[in-house]
C-alpha cells in the first residue's frame, strides 16, 4: 500500500544529494511496498507531521525508539 505522505515526505524533498538509485530504492522498499516499516511513516502516527525530523531516514531505528 502506497504511503500517503509520499508526495509530501520531508526526507525526500530533501533527498537530491543521494545517489538516484538509492532514492529509487529507499521509495520502494518503504513508500510504494512497505509503509508500516517506515521510521518517518511510524513516528507519524503518534506525533504531527511537523515534528518529525527532515533528515530521519526510513530506516532508522534511533527516532522511532520512544514511540
Amino acid at each position: 500500500m502506497e504511503c500517503e505522505y509520499l508526495s509530501k515526505c520531508a526526507f525526500l524533498k530533501k533527498a537530491d544529494k543521494l545517489e538516484p538509485f538509492i532514492v529509487k530504492m529507499i521509495k520502494m522498499s518503504y513508500c510504494i511496498e512497505n509503509k508500516w516499516e517506515c521510521a518517518r511513516y511510524k513516528l507519524s502516527l503518534s506525533v504531527p507531521e511537523k515534528d518529525i525530523p527532515d533528515d530521519l531516514w526510513p530506516n532508522s531505528e534511533e527516532g522511532t525508539h520512544w514511540i
